[in-house]
């Protein structure tokens, strides 16, 4: 049972940073995303950008643990 709760967490994270790297590369912000970073009819800032290159590179630390 551990060993498929373990499989199941690395699917949702590999999941997860395949999502972040479409919306990246769709100009897309997902609902994660704090409302700061979303500005009016701008839909893609750098800043926003950041956050979610951020969110991808703590989900490759998490996997690479």
């Amino acid at each position: 049972m551990l060993e498929f709760n373990v499989r199941k967490k690395i699917s949702s994270r590999l999941n997860r940073l395949k999502f972040l790297k479409e919306c990246i590369a769709e100009h897309v912000l997902p609902a994660s995303v704090p409302t700061q970073l979303k500005q009016g009819n701008k839909p893609f800032t750098k800043a926003a950008k950041a956050y979610i290159e951020q969110m991808c590179q703590e989900l490759r630390d998490e996997l690479n643990v």
